[in-house]
């Protein structure tokens, strides 16, 4: 199996973008849940969607846990996108 990872990144600015590029989500397949793990410098995590590869929000939170359950999500490919202060980071990860 090999997984092809695209890392998008938008901010306000260079000096945003290291802190975006230290965001991960894991593990990466994943079954049943994914974990969110960024550095305080992002500033405070604003909102946490899933979308799959046609742009269909499937899962949007505002009520910020490091744990998203992807057991209703069907297999494949799915959008993470995390929404900070100071931008937004999105990462490409497989459900099986």
């Amino acid at each position: 199996l090999q997984v092809d990872i695209q890392v998008m990144l938008s901010g306000t600015g260079q000096a945003v973008a290291w802190y975006l590029d230290e965001v991960k989500v894991f593990p990466n397949p994943a079954t049943g849940h994914l974990n969110l793990e960024y550095p305080a410098a992002a500033g405070p995590l604003l909102g946490v969607q899933v979308l799959d590869t046609t742009g269909k929000c499937l899962y949007g939170q505002s009520e910020i846990s490091n744990v998203i359950s992807l057991g209703d999500f069907p297999p494949g490919i799915l959008l993470v996108r995390l929404t900070f202060l100071k931008g937004v980071a999105t990462r490409t990860v497989v459900k099986q």
